[in-house]
Formats: C-alpha cells, sequence, structure tokens
C-alpha cells in the first residue's frame, strides 16, 4: 500500500498521539534474571525473613519467599548486588523501599513479592546473614 499524496499538516497533528495529562511514559529498567538469597523484613519488624530473587533490576526486585508482605508495606531488604547494577564485585547492599506486588505462588513455594527500591546504600560488613 502506498500513499498517493502527502498528508496535510491538519492531517498530522490530527493523528498525533497526545500524552495523557499528569501521566509521563517511563522506560522500565533492564530486568536480570539471578537467583540470589535476600533477607528482608516490615521496616518496624526485629526478625529477618529470607526469599530468593527471581529479576532484579536497578529500580526493584521480584523474590520468592515463605512468608507474605501486605502491598505498600515499607520494607528493609539485603543482598548481593550483581556487577552488571552496582558496577563492583560482590556489592553486598541494604536496600528500602514499599512491597509494590504480592501475588500467591501458583506451586507450594510460597509468595511472589515484588519491592521497589527507593534508597540504597553499599554495606562493608556483613550486617545481615543470608
Amino acid at each position: 500500500m502506498r500513499r498517493a499524496a502527502p498528508l496535510s499538516e491538519w492531517a498530522i497533528k490530527a493523528t498525533a498521539a497526545k500524552p495523557v495529562k499528569g501521566h509521563r511514559w517511563r522506560p522500565r529498567e533492564r530486568r536480570l534474571k539471578l537467583a540470589t538469597p535476600v533477607a528482608f523484613r516490615a521496616h518496624d519488624a526485629a526478625e529477618w525473613l529470607s526469599g530468593h530473587t527471581l529479576n532484579l533490576s536497578r529500580s526493584g526486585l521480584l523474590l520468592l519467599a515463605e512468608q507474605f508482605l501486605a502491598v505498600d508495606t515499607t520494607v528493609e531488604f539485603a543482598f548481593d548486588m550483581p556487577v552488571e547494577i552496582a558496577g563492583q564485585i560482590a556489592a553486598k547492599v541494604m536496600c528500602r523501599g514499599k512491597v509494590a506486588r504480592a501475588v500467591m505462588d501458583k506451586g507450594p513455594q510460597g509468595w511472589l513479592l515484588a519491592f521497589v527500591i527507593n534508597d540504597y546504600e553499599f554495606l562493608r560488613e556483613h550486617a545481615v546473614d543470608l
């Protein structure tokens, strides 16, 4: 199929995509499939829970855990950040964020928890044993 004539300026403006007010599109961060242990807890809890990542990016991670945390719970979590994201080898990080999604896994595995990373710091010592 070939256009018979060039589009008029009016036709170009009429068919142009218009952004939704108050919403800006942002591309997703590159996700790495990686299974690494994670220690996590609700911000006000003393006990550390455990799980392992299924994938992660600079903005968050998806993990499989036996314990449930409600969506919007403020969390702390620690794990070894891969060199592809941290730029350092064996970089243990302590992150703060929120639970974005909590879904029961279809198998007997437990819960799929998605954490958003709001802030993080590199740990020098093993403050949290994974």
